[in-house]
């Protein structure tokens, strides 16, 4: 048996086995998506896509437990939880990281009027929080593309495995993908204001 919709009803259901057999089909899944990611795997850093899939397992089975049984639990809720999860793992290791600098991040000098150069840590890590406050007000200003980014971006998921999950034609996967993006680049690039 290797459909995860299946082992999600079948772990709700509390079947032996269904959620360990679930992790085990996607774990490998996850590890790509994980290892996608551009703030997963630098050099020195302790957050590796092996440590980021198993922290989701974990804040899966800590934040998002089961969900009512008035809710049906499906494919899409599933991973809706694993894009939140990954998305949440990532903020909380770059909130620890910033804060690990001193100031959460703010650059302090030593000598008033010596600048102290940025380090690549530093810029990833306000990149991440820039990207992470500007998914902030997509959620609010377009929920469609918010969810379509939280797939494709979080979950790993392609045009039509969002498309099925968001119950949305490909084509409209594509363009809020396509309008999401161009409008996240807008909001990066104005500094969010």
């Amino acid at each position: 048996m290797t459909d995860v919709t299946q082992l999600i009803q079948l772990t709700r259901a509390g079947v032996p086995g269904a959620r360990e057999r679930l992790y085990e089909i996607i774990y490998s899944e996850l590890r790509v998506i994980a290892r996608s990611m551009r703030w997963v795997g630098r050099p020195g850093d302790t957050l590796q896509a092996t440590v980021l899939v198993n922290e989701t397992f974990l804040e899966l089975e800590r934040r998002f437990p089961p969900a009512p049984t008035s809710t049906p639990e499906t494919r899409a809720t599933f991973y809706h939880s694993v894009a939140l999860a990954m998305r949440s793992i990532l903020r909380d290791h770059w909130r620890s990281r910033m804060s690990q600098r001193g100031g959460g991040g703010a650059m302090v000098s030593p000598l008033e009027g010596v600048e102290v150069a940025d380090s690549a840590d530093d810029r990833e890590g306000r990149d991440f929080f820039a990207l992470d406050e500007a998914l902030n007000r997509l959620e609010r200003v377009h929920p469609r593309w918010y969810h379509v980014v939280l797939l494709r971006h979080f979950a790993g998921r392609t045009e039509k495995q969002t498309a099925r999950m968001l119950e949305l034609a490909e084509s409209t996967v594509r363009n809020d993908w396509k309008l999401a993006r161009a409008w996240l680049k807008s909001e990066l690039s104005r500094g969010g204001t």
